[in-house]
């Protein structure tokens, strides 16, 4: 959902950075970058 810009993505993503998978972690880091969010906490 990052790559294709839907914002709605951004809270489930941003949740998703506190998991213990580092994998997942990066996915999420990478998708919060495509949406270009600068306000994740």
């Amino acid at each position: 959902m990052g790559e294709l810009g839907d914002r709605r993505a951004r809270d489930f993503l941003s949740a998703t950075l506190s998991a213990d998978n580092g994998l997942l972690q990066l996915a999420a880091l990478g998708a919060l970058g495509d949406l270009g969010d600068r306000e994740v906490r």
